[in-house]
């Protein structure tokens, strides 16, 4: 659990199966020391500072959380290539990231603001910001296959209007309209976060679109 904070996440894991054996990663002093009240095992270091004993362990790992993460830190695409490098062939990686192209902030900077905040989209702690394309785009950079993804909605229109409407159509926002061109791009428009689930790409089994993502 990559970012553990606190170690809650895992912690309701364990809670949950019992023969889970959670190892969290956690660089905050404080949020560490909660954690390893709660987790088997606790890094103060980041995953690029681990030796080669600790980088040689993680191929016994079968679940990597990313959970809000990744926009956290100055170079995402390092963190998950270690990874790649390192964890086995079976394993999965769990990443939610928050869509940076949600109609709100479209709807604000056609007004002129970018209202940095506590928390949220715009969390003032955010290094880097990604949109659903560049979020694939990074997984596929650095050597993983996106399996399956979701979308956690916070709707700025009336979903039940679009579900069987024929796109391209032009969504009304308010202040502003943006032409949907399906209903995939119509969800993304309307998801604050997007949460994937990754596998370690072999070329062999990656399409034409994703070879040159």
């Amino acid at each position: 659990d990559i970012g553990c904070a606190n170690g809650d996440v895992s912690a309701a894991l364990k809670k949950d199966y019992p023969n889970v054996y959670a190892w969290g990663i956690e660089i905050n002093p404080k949020s560490a020391a909660h954690a390893r009240l709660k987790l088997d095992r606790i890094s103060e270091k980041p995953l690029d500072q681990f030796d080669a004993a600790e980088q040689n362990e993680l191929v016994n790992i079968d679940t990597v959380l990313l959970l809000d993460v990744l926009e956290h830190i100055y170079n995402p695409w390092e963190l998950l290539h270690t990874l790649s490098q390192h964890i086995n062939s079976d394993a999965q990686v769990i990443v939610s990231l928050p869509n940076i192209a949600h109609a709100n902030v479209f709807r604000d900077m056609a007004d002129g603001y970018w209202h940095y905040q506590s928390a949220g989209l715009l969390d003032v702690t955010h290094i880097r910001f990604f949109t659903q394309f560049e979020m694939i785009k990074m997984f596929y950079e650095t050597g993983f296959k996106v399996s399956h993804k979701q979308h956690q909605g916070d709707y700025c229109a009336d979903p039940e209007q679009y579900q069987n409407r024929s796109f391209p159509v032009w969504v009304d926002f308010g202040n502003i309209k943006i032409i949907a061109k399906d209903y995939e791009h119509w969800i993304t428009l309307n998801s604050r976060q997007i949460i994937f689930r990754l596998h370690k790409a072999v070329d062999s089994e990656l399409n034409e679109h994703e070879l040159h993502l």
